[in-house]
């Protein structure tokens, strides 16, 4: 596993296997994505925890075979996390974010893991369980702006990630079903939970951020937290939203958009045509400080 800290210019993908170790795991990985069929496999992760992977798919390929999966959005969470926080994963999947979460903030503090697919919410529920990580809630609906029913097209086993309320926009992800889902505002499931808190919210909904955005318009204009997200254009106006509708939504909050830079891997200022897919959405009266603690050395995990 690659230490925790930003990767500046991380693909994924990257880095690519090296030595015969790699490129056994790398053959390995592949031989189970020709099977089509999950094989779980238990690798370390940050914080001291464990993370039990599924061979074949998206996620284990970065994480098992090249040592490391959105590094820069992960190394930024460990700097701006501490004991006693609350973070809120808005489409877990299978827990990467919510395990270094959970470390991070403690007993004394909660996360709230999102995900709406069963396949990988039962991942994510034996991860959490493996770690004896009793700060972790975890909850079954789609994140709306309002609430009803929705349905959801889970992704082929290889794209396990890639699950939407929208449509695949990558032609290699292959459709393994719709299932309906129920939706609610997180502002709603907030209330219903007790949380009147959220130090950082991570979304990665392929494509619905605009719908979670809107339904957390209490959390935007009184909680303030700080927000890891995605910003593609295709997924976006698969869901009849964009990049610049998102952007302006933020805006009417007063939340300024930092996206991470190529060459340091930390969050900037600067934006521009070449902004890159994950950004970060900070509170206006907040970018100094939170920007300054993401150039401070991380916690050792």
């Amino acid at each position: 596993m690659r230490p925790l800290g930003p990767y500046p210019g991380w693909a994924f993908g990257d880095p690519p296997p090296r030595g015969p170790r790699g490129l056994l795991r790398l053959l390995y990985w592949r031989l189970w994505r020709k099977r089509g069929s999950d094989h779980p496999l238990s690798v370390r992760w940050y914080g001291g925890t464990n993370v039990e992977l599924n061979l074949g798919n998206d996620v284990s390929r970065c994480v098992y075979v090249s040592g490391c999966f959105e590094p820069n959005e992960l190394a930024f969470l460990a700097r701006i996390l501490r004991p006693g926080m609350v973070f809120v994963d808005a489409g877990a999947n299978e827990g990467l974010f919510t395990l270094l979460g959970a470390r991070i903030v403690g007993p004394a503090g909660r996360v709230l893991a999102i995900e709406p697919s069963p396949r990988e919410r039962a991942r994510l529920e034996r991860n959490a369980e493996l770690n004896g990580l009793r700060n972790v809630r975890v909850r079954s609906e789609a994140l709306l702006d309002a609430p009803g029913r929705a349905l959801l097209r889970v992704a082929d086993v290889e794209h396990a990630g890639q699950n939407t309320l929208g449509s695949f926009v990558y032609d290699a992800v292959g459709e393994a079903g719709v299932i309906p889902v129920e939706g609610i505002r997180l502002d709603q499931l907030l209330e219903e939970e007790g949380i009147d808190s959220v130090d950082a919210l991570k979304i990665d909904v392929e494509g619905a951020e605009m719908k979670v955005l809107v339904g957390a318009d209490r959390l935007l204009a009184r909680l303030r937290p700080v927000v890891l997200l995605e910003l593609q254009e295709a997924s976006l106006r698969e869901q009849g939203s964009g990049v610049d509708q998102l952007i302006g939504h933020l805006a009417k909050f007063d939340y300024e958009i930092c996206p991470f830079d190529e060459e340091t891997g930390l969050p900037t200022r600067t934006v521009g045509p070449a902004m890159g897919l994950n950004v970060v959405a900070m509170p206006h009266e907040r970018v100094d400080e939170v920007l300054a603690v993401a150039r401070t050395s991380g916690p050792q995990l």
